[in-house]
């Protein structure tokens, strides 16, 4: 079955071609092994979870761009409501509960091997027009021009309302498209073992991903969460805060356990990791077995491509990765 996914769709919507899904998360919830997505030009700010995986390498689910379309998958929103609270400086207030779940302005980033220099690192970012801004480490130095950073943020949230504020030192943000990154996934089931999914052609900008060591559960912006048999090809991946794609590693209660006790060290952390993997059907008719080709990944702050032992008996080949 072939699903048709429009973002300027209107009703009726059944997912056919000639009434197309607005999203792409009401295909999501409904494709199964064999069916193909076709998406659209337009941006689709959502998180795409898919309830189904294919079987085997002949009966996937595909998610593609339709022949000369360039869809773009966004973790980010558009914010317009800016006020003017200095000499290029702006402020907006978000309420909390738009954020939902999950909120990148309260959710640092940490984590085994992450220094954090003696600074709050978010994995929120601001845009204007695509460009991401430099996050400042307090509001007091986000009031001092920086000539090598001209455009910054800082944001706080005091449970019910965050507050976002800029300092742009040659325009303002009413002259641009300002967006903030609100999700910590683009393309990524939420459960493991979605296996024999293909993306194609995608474009996938602005995700609000979390640190991605070896010794903890490894978020990418685009990944299988611990499944077999993906096809990540022709797509570009960017402004992702840490990571880009992840083809590893699984969620376990001892994630990041070095930093919380580091008594053992690292390494000896990272070895009980593996052999708690094996534990939890780490063979190869179980994990890995993917395939990242020809994609182009940049302006992501930890990695492009990350997989500890998700990403085994994988072919990655091809692929442009810079600014990372």
């Amino acid at each position: 079955m072939e699903y048709y996914i429009l973002q300027s769709a209107t009703a009726p919507q059944d997912g056919t071609r000639e009434h197309p899904f607005s999203t792409i998360s009401q295909a999501a919830a409904l494709a199964q092994p064999g069916d193909t997505v076709w998406i659209g030009d337009g941006i689709y700010r959502e998180w795409v979870d898919p309830a189904h995986g294919g079987t085997d390498n002949e009966h996937r689910i595909t998610y593609s761009a339709l022949p000369g379309s360039h869809p773009v998958i966004s973790g980010a929103e558009v914010l317009t409501d800016w006020t003017c609270v200095g000499e290029h400086l702006y402020e907006i207030s978000i309420p909390r509960a738009a954020f939902g779940d999950y909120c990148p302005y309260e959710d640092t980033i940490q984590g085994d091997w992450f220094g954090p220099a003696m600074k709050t690192h978010y994995t929120g970012e601001i845009f204007a027009d695509g460009e991401p801004f430099f996050q400042a480490p307090d509001f007091e130095s986000l009031t001092q021009i920086d000539p090598n950073r001209p455009n910054r943020w800082f944001a706080e949230s005091d449970g019910e309302t965050v507050t976002i504020r800029i300092c742009m030192a040659s325009s303002t943000p009413h002259d641009h498209i300002m967006e903030a990154s609100f999700r910590p996934y683009a393309l990524f089931p939420s459960v493991e073992k979605i296996n024999y999914i293909s993306v194609f052609g995608l474009i996938i900008e602005n995700v609000a991903t979390q640190w991605a060591p070896p010794t903890a559960f490894q978020a990418g912006a685009i990944g299988p969460h611990w499944s077999r048999g993906w096809v990540i090809e022709s797509c570009t991946v960017r402004n992702c805060k840490c990571c880009a794609i992840s083809l590893g590693k699984r969620r376990e209660d001892t994630d990041n356990l070095w930093t919380r006790d580091p008594a053992k060290g690292g390494a000896q952390t990272y070895t009980e990791v593996i052999f708690t993997n094996l534990h939890h059907d780490w063979t190869r008719n179980e994990v890995g077995s993917h395939t990242v080709r020809n994609n182009t990944i940049y302006n992501c702050g930890q990695t492009g491509i990350v997989g500890c032992m998700g990403a085994a008996f994988s072919t990655i080949e091809g692929n442009h990765i810079y600014n990372c």
